[in-house]
């Protein structure tokens, strides 16, 4: 069986069927959202393929409902974790395993 990394990519997959109770059965065929992720520290930041990106401090929103991406005290910290995934998609080799930069401390206000 082959690994798929980007779901979606096979056009030529069946829909996945999922048995409810009794005789009738469901399918669907949701539509991907490819992105790329990053934590370092207390953040999770994502950018998705079609351009839309979301910042959490995970260690005051672990459930992840707030999003902080474009909130301007912010700022350095989305620059900062910009920065780090450029050059984890950038990187080779024993580069990929280099410890990130300090990241910037989370606002005072939340």
């Amino acid at each position: 069986m082959a690994t798929k990394f980007i779901p979606g990519d096979y056009p030529d997959e069946p829909p996945v069927v999922v048995p409810k109770k009794g005789d009738a059965t469901t399918s669907a065929k949701v539509a991907s959202h490819n992105y790329v992720e990053i934590r370092v520290g207390p953040y999770k930041y994502i950018t998705y393929e079609e351009g839309d990106k979301e910042l959490y401090v995970i260690i005051r929103d672990p459930a992840e409902l707030k999003n902080r991406y474009g909130i301007r005290r912010y700022r350095k910290v989305q620059k900062h974790l910009e920065e780090e995934l450029s050059n984890l998609r950038a990187c080779e080799g024993r580069s990929c395993r280099a410890l990130a930069a300090r990241w910037p401390a989370p606002p005072k206000r939340f």
